[in-house]
């Protein structure tokens, strides 16, 4: 080594420290700054936490009808969507939760800062959030030099998340209440309309073919009519003849209600029944829509319930014994192999020198 360029002083420091026992003194003041640096730097203390999102709970029923909605949205190009374990660790790293936690604790005091970016940028390099791939569990940790702070904030976290989940729509339940609310407002709405505009049509001689029940409960009275009316006739012509007036009025009143009976078979419509069938379809198609609206709504509120939006807690946040960080023996290794680096490069430094005075 060329040692020409080195004062004489360090020249001379480093022949010292090379010679003999001197050799082991850098080593061992690497060991005593490691362990200054161990008592003066305060210990950071870790909390975790860690929980399953909700079970989902759905009737068979409901399932049905929005596995077919998220069908036609995944159609429609809403498809690479984040899973819904994807969506809490999302939410946890959100602003909102952030300036949660840092009202809740003060931290803009707790960590010297101000500006509210600052603050959360901190928090941020303090906290983890982690979601297993496989199953989905997520855990929060949090680093403080309070144990007890530690374990309080990653708590939090839960209460917070839990909070968040109250205004927003993530679980599938919710998904559908939200979904069902509003077309059950919708329809409620259509139906008011088509109902005042059925009710200002008027009532169509026609009507009961729109209704199937009515219907085939008129055509019924019909048949019953026209057989009581034969049985009368044929009475008539065995007592009175054929050409009696009152056989032919009977048989008169026989035919007018055949007449009426093809008429209601063969559902002949004027223009006011048509206007009437589509106000009269307009009106039953939104009525049943509304029931089966209202009935999705209340199961899918039932569902909702169910979940309560607890989160299935797995590990909650216990105030840590054990410091985190720094850890000692990356700290005292790290000043022994700088201790070791310095002898070896006195040691080179020192027969530099030597061989240069050769």
């Amino acid at each position: 080594m060329n040692t020409t360029f080195i004062p004489k002083p360090v020249v001379s420091a480093c022949a010292w420290i090379a010679d003999g026992w001197s050799a082991a003194l850098p080593p061992l003041a690497g060991i005593a700054a490691a362990v200054a640096i161990l008592l003066v730097v305060s210990p950071t203390y870790t909390a975790k936490t860690s929980f399953f999102p909700p079970v989902q709970s759905r009737s068979s029923a409901a399932a049905g009808i929005f596995n077919q909605l998220n069908a036609l949205s995944a159609l429609s190009g809403s498809s690479g969507s984040k899973t819904e374990a994807e969506q809490y660790v999302a939410m946890l790293k959100s602003r909102s939760i952030a300036d949660a936690v840092v009202e809740k604790f003060d931290l803009g005091r707790i960590y010297g800062k101000k500006l509210p970016e600052d603050v959360r940028e901190v928090l941020a390099k303090r906290t983890n959030v982690s979601m297993s791939s496989r199953s989905e569990l997520i855990e929060v940790s949090v680093d403080d030099r309070d144990p007890q702070r530690a374990a309080k904030m990653a708590a939090y976290y839960i209460d917070a998340l839990t909070s968040l989940l109250g205004r927003v729509a993530v679980t599938d339940a919710r998904q559908r209440r939200v979904f069902f609310e509003r077309q059950v407002d919708e329809t409620r709405a259509k139906l008011a309309s088509a109902e005042k505009r059925l009710r200002g049509s008027g009532v169509s001689p026609s009507a009961a073919q729109l209704d199937p029940g009515a219907a085939v409960g008129m055509v019924a009275q019909m048949n019953a009519s026209i057989a009581a009316q034969e049985v009368r006739l044929a009475t008539l012509r065995s007592v009175t003849g054929e050409a009696n007036p009152a056989t032919l009025a009977a048989t008169s009143e026989l035919a007018a209600l055949k007449r009426r009976l093809a008429e209601m078979q063969a559902g002949a419509k004027t223009a006011a029944g048509d206007e009437y069938a589509g106000l009269y379809r307009d009106y039953k198609y939104n009525s049943a829509l509304l029931e089966l609206l209202a009935t999705q709504l209340a199961s899918a509120r039932i569902d909702e319930a169910r979940d309560g939006n607890s989160l299935q807690i797995v590990d909650f946040a216990t105030v840590p014994q054990k410091k985190s960080k720094p850890h000692a023996l990356i700290v005292l290794g790290t000043g022994f192999a700088i201790g070791i680096g310095l002898s070896v490069l006195a040691w080179a430094v020192a027969r530099g020198a030597k061989d240069g005075r050769r």
